[in-house]
């Protein structure tokens, strides 16, 4: 089975402390862009969740929070097979006809 990584921009993204989501909305505070650099300087298992330390490269500034481990399984998990899907399950649709025609567009 390959190797799966959770990467410490994704886990930072997906911290859910009261400093990054808001609680009653789920609106996240931090945007990606800002995470450039960002690399796991601490981190423990506490119930549920794993506690981590990030520390930004460039300034140095660190960040204390947490991710559902629940969420990290899921992020890690292999997508579904395309050897799942047979052709049959997929639409066959003639591509001259959508070329050509309006109508062939809601085939």
């Amino acid at each position: 089975s390959p190797e799966r990584v959770a990467h410490a921009c994704w886990l930072r993204q997906n911290c859910q402390c009261s400093a990054c989501v808001q609680a009653f909305s789920g609106q996240r505070f931090v945007e990606a862009h800002h995470l450039e650099g960002v690399k796991i300087d601490s981190v423990r298992l506490q119930g549920n969740n794993l506690k981590l330390c990030w520390v930004q490269a460039a300034s140095g500034c660190k960040h204390e929070g947490e991710v559902a481990i629940s969420k990290v399984w899921k992020h890690l998990s292999p997508p579904p097979s395309l050897n799942s899907i047979t052709a049959t399950t997929l639409p066959v649709i003639d591509y001259q006809v959508v070329l050509e025609s309006d109508s062939g567009l809601w085939e």
